[in-house]
């Protein structure tokens, strides 16, 4: 009896699990196609984290990049510059899958762009089309890709516990950067940030940069105020030129040489070349010379 119920179980559990499989679309993912200065490497560093994310969401089944790239050269099918719903199309019969998602990530000045689409293959139709823009440094666009596999997949987003900061600088006119994205100019307030700690860069040309880190509470504005400190520029000459130049114990580089430094900084300089008395002085950057 025993053996019977047991039975009855593994074939309940075998039917459950075909289920779940059945419900899971089963997609292949396109390498990203980059533009604007992006070399391939990163563009497919980039696709790579994608299928991972996608794979983490439990809705697909996402085929192998080196499997999809077997079969389709079995088929002498060329994936690169693969950009179009067509061709997406093409290569997802091939491959037997029932979704395809390509692309293009792309760079304008520091501005990177992002379009992705998820495209039906029985019947062609683009079911979600996706556009991103990320400034900042390259690396953030990897905790971008969360976002879009989640969004791809349909996951409801949680509900998060969010508060803002305010910031404000002296004189205004600054980039405000969280988390290394380019967030406005002050005064700003940058709205529904994660409860927690964040990082913050202000920018602005001839002023000392300022990082930072802050903590952000649940539905509070946090006040963030600073006075930024100009930077004064020093220009060193030397004759004849091509001089080692050594600030404060560090290479800076060759003369002539413009730096740039705030008021009331001490400065070692060192001046070096090859058949040459070396040359130092210690100097007090002052405010309102140069």
């Amino acid at each position: 009896m025993n053996k019977w119920w047991l039975l009855a179980l593994i074939l309940l559990l075998g039917i459950s699990i075909g289920f779940a499989d059945q419900e899971r679309k089963n997609i292949a993912v396109i390498d990203l196609e980059s533009r604007g200065g992006l070399t391939k490497e990163e563009a497919g560093a980039l696709t790579d984290r994608l299928r991972s994310l996608l794979v983490r969401t439990n809705a697909f089944n996402v085929v192998d990049r080196g499997k999809m790239q077997d079969i389709l050269k079995e088929q002498g099918f060329q994936l690169s510059g693969c950009t179009s719903a067509e061709c997406a199309v093409e290569a997802g019969k091939i491959l037997g899958v029932e979704e395809m998602v390509s692309g293009t990530i792309g760079r304008v000045g520091k501005l990177y762009t992002l379009d992705i689409i998820l495209i039906d293959v029985e019947t062609s139709r683009i079911i979600k089309s996706l556009t991103r823009d990320y400034s900042g440094e390259i690396e953030g666009l990897v905790g971008l890709m969360k976002s879009i596999a989640d969004e791809l997949a349909g996951v409801k987003k949680e509900t998060l516990l969010t508060g803002n900061i305010s910031v404000k600088t002296n004189p205004p006119g600054a980039e405000v950067y969280v988390d290394t994205k380019l967030e406005g100019i002050s005064p700003y307030t940058v709205k529904n940030l994660t409860a927690g700690e964040h990082q913050l860069k202000l920018v602005k040309e001839g002023y000392l940069p300022v990082e930072d880190r802050f903590t952000v509470q649940a539905n509070t504005t946090v006040t963030y105020s600073t006075d930024l400190k100009k930077l004064y520029t020093i220009k060193f000459l030397s004759q004849p030129a091509a001089a080692l130049l050594y600030i404060n114990n560090k290479l800076a580089g060759q003369t002539p040489f413009t730096y740039q430094s705030p008021a009331n900084s001490r400065l070692s300089v060192d001046l070096k070349k090859d058949k040459y008395k070396p040359f130092h002085k210690e100097i007090l950057v002052k405010r309102d010379q140069t």
